[in-house]
């Protein structure tokens, strides 16, 4: 059964008020279906990972380790706490899409800084090589 825009909105509202009688726990824990080892998994290898996010339950496969499922799980589902309280509607639609745009920011700025120090540390390396050829060809025609 589809619902249309309002009936959706409506159901998703009574379950974030039943999530707001319910305390923030930042401590989400994250159930494993299989197994898998710490860090990186082979990314033909997938483990079924059961979680909540906003007291909504997921299931994900993921080629990731449980500590980083983990980890990503707490920080969407913080986003979006975050996101519940800035908004009016209490809408958990509304709210992970606010949450979308701020992780979306902060992958952007991030981005932005990493490829500005990549440039700095070019140029950097440039001058330096260039100081060290410098320096060689001055001793060679000193010798």
């Amino acid at each position: 059964m589809r619902m249309d825009g309002k009936s959706a909105e409506k159901s998703l509202s009574k379950s974030v008020k039943r999530l707001s009688d319910r305390p923030y726990d930042n401590t989400e824990k994250v159930s494993q279906q299989g197994d898998a080892q710490k860090g990186a998994l082979d990314p033909q290898h997938k483990v079924a990972y059961e979680f909540n996010i906003a007291g909504l339950p997921f299931k994900l496969r993921s080629s990731h380790d449980q500590e980083t499922v983990q980890e990503l799980v707490r920080l969407v589902d913080h986003k979006i706490h975050q996101a519940l309280n800035a908004t009016k509607s209490g809408s958990v639609q509304s709210a992970a899409v606010l949450a979308a745009l701020n992780l979306a920011e902060e992958l952007v700025l991030l981005k932005r800084r990493a490829l500005k120090e990549l440039d700095r540390l070019e140029e950097r390396t440039l001058k330096i090589s260039q100081d060290l050829e410098n320096t060689r060809a001055q001793s060679q025609t000193s010798n």
